[in-house]
């Protein structure tokens, strides 16, 4: 059982939640892997977020999901607000879906994702920054959908399995012949 843990950042996209409905109030929020009702005090902490900013309509924690792929044609946005990160393979499943994202810029996230090209990227633990962005991309329908399709763009070049083989070949190929 996958549990929130404070470093994939849940509690300030709440807080960034509250910003965007003010501006947005039919934006609903889907948290995919937290499980607020757990007795851990950051699990609490999310469910008295939600309760204190009156967020309990539009914030919606689905635990551990393995129909992602489907979940991923729901999202307008896609927020990654870790604030620590490697390589996040939530991140390009979300790319690969051509979701427009926002993502804080921490650890392999920045190598991922260029910023206004292929998603758009805030400070760590800034939910006003966060919202911001969030609210940019609602707000701005071609942007989130070219950002997107950007982002497809650069998982199927760069990350998929025949762009794997090809490195790992081209790797080894180098290996050999130095050998």
């Amino acid at each position: 059982m996958i549990t929130a843990t404070p470093v994939k950042g849940y509690d300030l996209l709440l807080e960034a939640a509250a910003e965007v409905i003010s501006h947005f109030p039919d934006a609903q929020f889907l948290v995919v892997g937290a499980r607020p009702k757990q007795e851990d005090g950051y699990c609490r902490l999310l469910d008295e977020l939600v309760t204190q900013k009156g967020l309990r309509h539009a914030v919606h924690f689905v635990g551990v999901r393995h129909d992602i792929k489907d979940l991923l044609r729901l999202f307008d946005v896609y927020v990654l607000p870790s604030r620590s990160e490697g390589i996040s393979l939530a991140l390009l499943e979300a790319m690969a879906a051509a979701r427009p994202i926002v993502a804080t810029n921490v650890g392999g996230t920045s190598e991922v994702l260029q910023p206004e090209c292929t998603g758009l990227l805030v400070s760590p633990d800034d939910p006003a920054q966060l919202a911001r962005a969030v609210m940019r991309l609602l707000a701005d329908r071609s942007l989130a959908v070219r950002l997107g399709v950007a982002a497809r763009h650069i998982v199927e070049r760069d990350f998929s399995a025949q762009s794997m083989i090809t490195h790992y070949r081209t790797l080894y190929d180098g290996v050999t012949r130095s050998a």
